[in-house]
């Protein structure tokens, strides 16, 4: 399995580049999450660690949640340019 830094890198990626299709700016998210384990179900899920960066936009705050619901429930409604959907599933 790959390193927690290059699963990181790797969602923040694809959470930045989603960002930046829906609102035309450019985030950096690396700090914006972390990973932790589901209680229930003993799951590695993201959680959101928002700053103020983040929270003081809510309709990016929106976004970001649902694209870390998306991935925790290992729905990915959206593509990344030339790259394998699969892997960002394999990360969670």
């Amino acid at each position: 399995m790959e390193s927690t830094q290059q699963n990181k890198d790797i969602i923040a990626y694809y959470l930045a580049f989603n960002t930046q299709q829906q609102f035309g700016i450019e985030i950096d998210l690396k700090d914006e999450f972390t990973f932790t384990e589901n209680l229930v179900s003993k799951k590695t899920i993201i959680a959101p660690t928002f700053s103020d960066k983040i929270l003081s936009q809510p309709e990016i705050k929106e976004f970001l949640s649902a694209l870390i619901g998306d991935i925790n429930n290992e729905e990915l409604p959206y593509k990344l340019p030339n790259s394998d959907q699969e892997h960002i599933r394999n990360v969670v």
